[in-house]
Parts: C-alpha cells; structure tokens; sequence
C-alpha cells in the first residue's frame, strides 16, 4: 500500500512538473511587441505650414506619404528610388514614375528621426545650443543653425521621438530682433508607419501620365 502511494505521488508530480515545463517553453516562444519608434517604425502626423495648411504626413526610413490640400490626392515618396506614386482616391486610379521636383515632400524640413545637429550640417556651420524647451507635449533639444549673418533656422528636436524635430522656425535678425519668416511643425506625432501606406492599394487602376491623373 505504501509503496503504491508513493509511485502514484511520484507520478503526480513528474506530471506536474512536465506540465510547468511545457507552460515555461511556451512562454518563451512568446514574442514579446516592443513600443514604436520613429526612429526604427516611422511615424505618422499632421504637418502644418505657417500658411494655415493642414495635412496627413507618414514618413517611414526614406519613404514619405503626404495628403494634399483641395484635392483627392496622395503623394508617396521613395527618396532613395526616386520613384512617385500619385494615388486618385475619389477614382481608384494612379500613376507611378521617375520623381520630378514638385513631387518633393515638406521641401527643406528635417523628416527624419535622428536629428544631430553635428552630423546634419557641414563643419564650421554655426550651431548654438540654446538647451531645452517644450513643444506640443515634447520635451526638445533646442538648436538655432546659421545661415547667415541675418537668418537662422531654429530646430526643436523631441527627446521621447528619438530626435524627431517638430517644429522648425525660419527667423531673419533685424534691427536686434528676429523676426519669424517661416514655420513649419509636425503635431499629433504617433510613431509607427506600416509599409502599406506607400504601396499601391487593391483595385486601383494605372493612368498613363501624370495629366489624366490631375484631369
């Protein structure tokens, strides 16, 4: 009787500790989904222009998406192809081709995570630290950039975006005042941009130029 407990008490628990065992591989198989960063999974956001425009922005390693304002269109931009797709979304029609210099998008904004000031411009380019302010929620690194003697362009880099510049002002110094000339700023920053958005979607119908597309 004794020797029959014990086998049956071995037995439980060689079962349970095979069940632990199998619990504990499992576990260890289970990806675990680290945050998004805009440095690594892009970004989307609303990029806003000193003229009062608003428009959806995605931006992903050298790939960018931008709404256009007044019109059904979505450009995408791959910087390192140097190809354009021109998306007709009240039509489902588009157009892909060799990128022309219009199809730039946010011409002269720093889109990319990352920004170093030291690495960005060229040696002896005037960079002044000017520390650290908040914009839009962000904690950024604050740089003014030289121009020239009178212009400058102040940089305001997100220390939680990875680097990320929301907001860049273009001021000319006159008569000891500067004086804003420009402005232009990334808001509502979500990181991650998921590929599809600078693909062609389903159903959509090829033009043959960039007219019958703007028709």
């Amino acid at each position: 009787m004794c020797r029959s407990k014990t086998r049956s008490s071995s037995g439980s628990l060689a079962a349970a500790l095979a069940a632990a065992a199998a619990l504990l591989g499992a576990a260890c198989n289970v990806v675990v989904s680290q945050p998004r960063r805009p440095s690594r999974d892009g970004y989307r956001a609303i990029f806003v222009s000193s003229d009062g425009s608003r428009r959806p922005i995605a931006v992903r390693a050298t790939l960018r998406r931008l709404e256009e304002t007044g019109a059904p269109v979505v450009r995408i931009l791959d910087t390192a192809k140097r190809e354009t797709i021109l998306l007709r979304t009240d039509r489902k029609e588009y157009f892909e081709g060799p990128s022309e210099a219009a199809d730039e998008v946010a011409p002269g904004y720093d889109l990319v995570a990352g920004f170093d000031p030291k690495a960005r411009f060229a040696p002896g380019t005037s960079v002044r630290d000017l520390g650290d302010d908040v914009q839009a929620g962000h904690v950024c690194a604050l740089y003014r950039v030289w121009g020239g003697p009178a212009d400058s362009v102040i940089y305001w880099a997100a220390k939680d975006l990875d680097a990320l510049v929301v907001r860049m002002e273009w001021q000319h110094l006159e008569l000891g005042e500067f004086q804003e000339t420009r402005m232009e700023e990334l808001v509502g920053v979500r990181p991650g941009a998921d590929p599809s958005l600078f693909t062609v979607p389903n159903g959509f119908t090829r033009v043959p130029d960039r007219a019958a597309l703007r028709r």
